[in-house]
Parts: structure tokens; C-alpha cells; sequence
């Protein structure tokens, strides 16, 4: 997704940076190199409120599908890797047979983790990339203003 400059614009300070606890000038500097980069990225949005959510097992099912639509989404003849954000419940085992599932579809899968951002700068960098499109579906703050500076990046469906 994102090189290395990109990284690089994170402070250097231990833990994890998130991009809602950055200010508009933090974020406005890593969102603008983002731009930059060549990377494609693709949104699904759901509510925590959603009716999905109001159980385990659908909280669960909705990030299985929602990831792979997204694998869906990509280029089917170019090899990738997947690499996402521990979701807020234990789903690794149904992401790794959905990982298995496509590549006996024939997606060129490279490798395959789920891992915390904290310990993952490539994940932090994905955190601006989605609050940013969080802020500008919600309205928020004058960090709603990011989107358009990597909006032309986003993969859309045909």
C-alpha cells in the first residue's frame, strides 16, 4: 500500500499512532505523502450500532464478508498479501479458510497475518487511510477534508 516515506513521517515515538489522535497538521503531512504513493483501496462501511453487531457470531460473519468482498475487489490477476487489523473478536480461523477459500478460487495469495497495528507501522499508515474516509462520510472535523487528497486512489467496483 504505502513505501517507505510514508512510514517514515510517523513520529518516532513508541507505541501505536493513531490517526484520530493525530492533529489536522500531523495527519495533513501523512495523508499528503499517501497521496503519493501508489496504492488503490476499497470502503465498506458498517455502523457498530448495525444489527450485526448485536451478536458475536454476526459481528464475526460481517468482517469475514466484508474482507472478502474487498479481496473481490482487488485486481484477480495479480498476486497480494492480506494483512488486517486484529478485529475486536477472535475471527483468524474463519479469515484464514476465507484465505484458503479464494486461493482455491485462483487469487495469488502471497501470505496471509492478523496482527495488531501497534505492532505494525504498514497498519497505523492503513488507520489515516480509513479515518480519513470515516471522517468524510461522517462530516467530521476539519480532518474531513483528507479524503479528497487520496480519493482518487480508491478501487471501484467496475
Amino acid at each position: 500500500m504505502a513505501g517507505p516515506s510514508s512510514l517514515n513521517q510517523f513520529p518516532a515515538k513508541g507505541g501505536e499512532y493513531k490517526y484520530k489522535d493525530a492533529t489536522l497538521k500531523d495527519a495533513s503531512i501523512i495523508i499528503d505523502e499517501l497521496s503519493e504513493q501508489d496504492f488503490t483501496f476499497s470502503e465498506r462501511h458498517r455502523s457498530r450500532r448495525n444489527q450485526s453487531f448485536q451478536t458475536v457470531e454476526g459481528a464475526r460473519d460481517f468482517y469475514v464478508n466484508a474482507i472478502s468482498e474487498m479481496i473481490d475487489v482487488g485486481a484477480p490477476n495479480e498476486p497480494f498479501d492480506v494483512l488486517i487489523d486484529t478485529p475486536p473478536l477472535v475471527a483468524s480461523n474463519e479469515l484464514k479458510k476465507l484465505c484458503r477459500e479464494k486461493i482455491d478460487e485462483g487469487l495469488e495469495i502471497e501470505w496471509f497475518d492478523v496482527a495488531s497495528s501497534s505492532g505494525k507501522h504498514l497498519l497505523q499508515v492503513h488507520d489515516f487511510v480509513t479515518g480519513a474516509v470515516a471522517d468524510n462520510i461522517n462530516g467530521i472535523g476539519p480532518k474531513a477534508s483528507l479524503y479528497k487528497k487520496i480519493e482518487k486512489k480508491r478501487k471501484r467496483n467496475g
